[in-house]
């Protein structure tokens, strides 16, 4: 695994913030540790995350922190496979994430869902490629 945290320079400006975030990503890779442990070449690890409005900030909440990739990352990362809910219409947010996971992740992705109903969001599927 090789997750891109050293893009944490340039995604986050502030030196409290980028320290508050390292040790933050520290602490969740020691609690997701017995989860990594189970990534084997002979298992197939599945996991789905509905993750609300992923990043349009059309409900009003605000875009996400910086720091949030890395923390998704991070936990995404314990996975093979990973499907992602509410994926908006710009995959930017999308191809932010995966550049932080690193080389040896890719994704697709479903169109979007039209009319009010489908709020213009789509699912993502990624998954590690080795």
């Amino acid at each position: 695994m090789s997750n891109m945290y050293a893009g944490l320079r340039r995604d986050i400006e502030d030196e409290d913030a980028r320290k508050r975030c390292a040790d933050r990503l520290l602490a969740i890779r020691q609690r997701l540790a017995p989860l990594k442990g189970r990534r084997t070449d002979s298992n197939l690890l599945l996991a789905t995350w509905n993750i609300r409005d992923f990043d349009s900030n059309k409900f009003g909440f605000g875009p996400r922190l910086a720091e949030t990739f890395y923390y998704l990352a991070e936990v995404i990362s314990c996975f093979d496979l990973v499907a992602l809910q509410e994926v908006n219409r710009d995959l930017g947010p999308l191809e932010k994430l995966v550049r932080i996971l690193g080389r040896e992740w890719d994704y697709i992705v479903t169109d979007t869902t039209e009319g009010t109903g489908g709020n213009g969001e789509r699912m993502a599927f990624l998954y590690n490629r080795e």
